[in-house]
């Protein structure tokens, strides 16, 4: 993705599982053109290299921090609005975007937990993600499960996935109030997806549309979306791993027969 100028008007910066699918939705609905939503790079290795270099360079917790800076514009710079994954930068990018305006999605703690953990949580959780993180991705040229990882890690501040989990009541509540804290008010909208259209556009400044306000199932599309992309990489490991797999065994098989 090669950057150019600084475009972003709106930073959407709920975290995941806020509703930032359906945001993500209504933002195109008010004629917004290039909305960042995370499933939409999910083939896009330049866009998840970047995030782990983005995670080494502002997550201090993480084994492999670098510090310094950030070239924000290389990331997020062409959109028009940024949701979703955005969220776990959020002081970066309002340091970064001074003039946009900023709205804030917040849910109901007890129902955004098990809405994370049984979506996102659960697929850094097993062996198959540590075997995918490691061996499979890198062996067919992908880098979303390291990358991811190293995000959620660094937002969480967690060594491992139960750290993860102890820890994210008080980073929903550090974020929140970060956020808060950080936007003035007249650049701020608190929201609730519940709210529909009227608070959003009057904030906005755009008319509100004569449709309903989207409602996307966030919790299916990730899992399918985690289902359908698994697959395809165990797919395309199985095409590199057999026929070397094959050529291995034929030339031990050829050693053991004394051929050569």
């Amino acid at each position: 993705m090669a950057p150019t100028e600084k475009r972003i008007q709106v930073l959407s910066l709920g975290l995941l599982r806020t509703g930032t699918a359906s945001m993500t939705e209504a933002y195109r609905i008010l004629g917004y053109e290039k909305v960042l939503h995370g499933i939409d790079t999910i083939d896009d290795v330049d866009y998840w290299t970047k995030i782990e270099q983005a995670s080494e360079a502002t997550f201090t917790t993480l084994p492999t921090y670098r510090g310094g800076s950030f070239d924000w514009d290389t990331l997020f710079g062409h959109y028009d609005v940024v949701t979703d994954v955005a969220s776990f930068f959020s002081a970066e990018l309002i340091a970064a975007y001074p003039d946009a305006k900023v709205v804030l999605t917040e849910r109901d703690f007890e129902k955004w937990r098990p809405s994370v953990n049984n979506t996102l949580f659960v697929t850094f959780d097993t062996w198959f993600s540590v075997f995918l993180r490691r061996i499979a991705e890198p062996l067919v040229g992908i880098n979303r499960m390291q990358s991811s990882w190293k995000m959620i890690r660094g937002f969480f501040q967690g060594d491992t996935m139960d750290d993860c989990r102890r820890n994210m009541k008080r980073r929903y509540d550090e974020h929140n109030a970060l956020v808060r804290s950080l936007v003035p008010p007249e650049r701020l909208l608190v929201y609730r997806v519940g709210e529909g259209w009227e608070p959003l556009c009057k904030f906005l400044g755009k008319e509100v549309p004569d449709v309903p306000f989207p409602w996307n199932n966030e919790a299916a599309m990730l899992n399918e979306f985690i289902r359908v992309k698994t697959k395809e990489t165990t797919d395309k490991v199985a095409r590199v791993a057999i026929p070397v797999a094959i050529g291995a065994a034929a030339i031990g098989a050829a050693k053991l027969l004394g051929w050569f």
